[in-house]
């Protein structure tokens, strides 16, 4: 084939293509080589793939036990490397056009290298200005700002850094504290949580307000969002300039769930979907089970009694699990974790009673009464960025090591770190800390301020995120820890 234009190349699928120590192979987790002769082995098998999967060509990951290195592969077994380059200021997105042999063959070695060294840089090239030298380091973006409302107790008042976004949105906390955010344009952003700096680019954001999400797809970790017909995801393992997004057609009716480790397509008629690289894959789940979420293992469905594995090949196993005495039907069910379901029983109209329950085992490890409206049958976790810890609806729950469920009455929760919950109550901001005896709402501040203080996104110890506005743009401020009087972060964990 002729010269191509690597960013024009999808983004999925992607192949990948591990080595290991020893030089054994695998493509996709399947072994395909090992021993003398895995080169040649490994060459004809990606080679036959290809052209069996009916690609032009696509994208492979190359991983070792010194790294993961990319490249771009045709049809015809054209093979792109691709590395990252810098000359005289300028970023180059180099590749070189070399044999399927060459490159496959200074991939699959028994030491388990990639050599992808001296490729030149052609016709893909990103330019970025040249650095000045300089004495200083720059500061964060929009350091030193001030919060026009009270912060939390604890943190300072002024802001590390503060990003202005797109009003009406949410940031997402991606499991190493990226935060995903909407600009003002209308684009996706990750920024750095210390410094608020741009770390990733994509094109287009969530529509409608709806939630983005972070997640994976065929083991690698996207950015999703869904929508009324169409579930829309951006890699992230994508290296482009700005990464665009991929649209999954979805039949009348679908809903979806980020619940687990990979989306879940939840179809009328007992129909679940499992999203690959080439579609949506549908299996029929029992009559008488609730989807919940989608893991490695399959889809987790659960009724009265069995918790249900459904694999993307229609197999189906079940697991029974412990219900508490009395406990009477289901009114909500969702996952802690992939390993964790959280079950909803409804004993009388009173009275809620919260379960965690485990996937493999079905044991019962940890449960709570509530009031009756602490959970909606909408309801979804809000997870602790920096740990294990989560509220669902006005309950806290501590899974994995030392489980625990506990109520925490009207309170409604924006943003949680280990057994600290913050949020509203009355709709005023407000702070718990579970590990009280009876646990209490504490008010930001008891004074009469011309605006009322705003519960955090996000919290940490060391930091906690606004969304606010000021003088007709919205913001989100990073505000630091500091220690002082009232601080709820001076009280030790559990």
């Amino acid at each position: 084939m002729s010269d191509i234009d690597l960013t024009t190349v999808p983004p999925y699928p992607v192949y990948r293509l591990e080595v290991d120590a020893a030089g054994a192979v695998t493509l996709d987790g399947v072994p395909i080589a090992e021993g003398e002769g895995a080169t040649e082995e490994a060459i004809d098998h990606v080679a036959a793939v290809l052209r069996d999967d009916g690609h032009d060509a696509v994208r492979v990951m190359a991983v070792t036990p010194e790294g993961t290195d990319r490249m771009v592969v045709e049809a015809d077994g054209t093979t792109h490397l691709i590395v990252d380059q810098v000359h005289d200021g300028k970023m180059a997105i180099g590749n070189r056009r070399v044999s399927r042999r060459a490159v496959i063959a200074s991939v699959v070695t028994v030491a388990g290298l990639v050599v992808i060294g001296a490729a030149t840089p052609v016709a893909i090239a990103l330019t970025r200005p040249t650095p000045t030298p300089t004495a200083t380091i720059a500061p964060p973006p929009g350091a030193g700002e001030q919060l026009a409302v009270l912060a939390p107790p604890g943190y300072d008042q002024t802001a590390a850094w503060a990003v202005p976004i797109r009003s009406n949105t949410t940031p997402t906390f991606l499991p190493d504290e990226r935060i995903a955010v909407t600009t003002e344009g209308g684009d996706l952003r990750l920024l750095d949580p210390d410094t608020g700096k741009t770390v990733w680019k994509g094109n287009g954001a969530p529509q409608g307000g709806n939630q983005l999400v972070a997640t994976t797809i065929g083991g690698y970790d996207v950015l999703a969002t869904a929508r009324s017909g169409a579930l829309t995801v951006w890699p992230l393992y994508v290296d482009d300039s700005t990464v665009d997004s991929v649209d999954y057609e979805l039949p009348r009716g679908a809903e979806v769930s980020f619940l687990g480790t990979e989306p879940l397509i939840v179809l009328p008629d007992q129909t679940v979907g499992f999203v690959t690289a080439d579609g949506i894959t549908r299996q029929d789940i029992p009559v008488t089970a609730r989807p919940v979420m989608t893991t490695d293992a399959g889809v987790i469905a659960v009724d009265d009694t069995t918790i249900f594995t459904i694999t993307p090949d229609g197999d189906v196993s079940g697991v029974p699990y412990t219900r508490p005495e009395g406990a009477g039907p289901i009114t909500s069910l969702s996952a802690a974790d992939s390993d964790t379901l959280i079950i909803v029983w409804a004993p009388d109209a009173q009275k809620n009673v919260v379960g965690l329950v485990d996937v493999a085992t079905g044991d019962l490890s940890a449960i709570a009464d509530t009031r009756s409206a602490s959970v909606r049958d909408d309801t979804t976790p809000l997870h602790a960025v920096d740990g294990t810890t989560l509220t669902y609806g006005s309950v806290w729950i501590r899974h994995g090591t030392s489980p625990s469920v506990r109520p925490l009455g009207t309170f409604t929760p924006t943003a949680i770190t280990d057994t600290l919950v913050y949020g509203t109550d009355n709709r005023q901001a407000g702070w718990i800390n579970v590990l009280d005896d009876q646990p209490q709402v504490s008010p930001f501040t008891t004074q009469e301020l011309p605006l009322d203080p705003i519960a955090p996104s996000g919290i940490t110890p060391a930091m906690a995120w606004i969304v606010a506005d000021k003088v007709e743009t919205t913001y989100l401020y990073a505000l630091p820890r500091r220690n002082g009087p009232g601080d709820p972060n001076a009280t030790p964990a559990p």
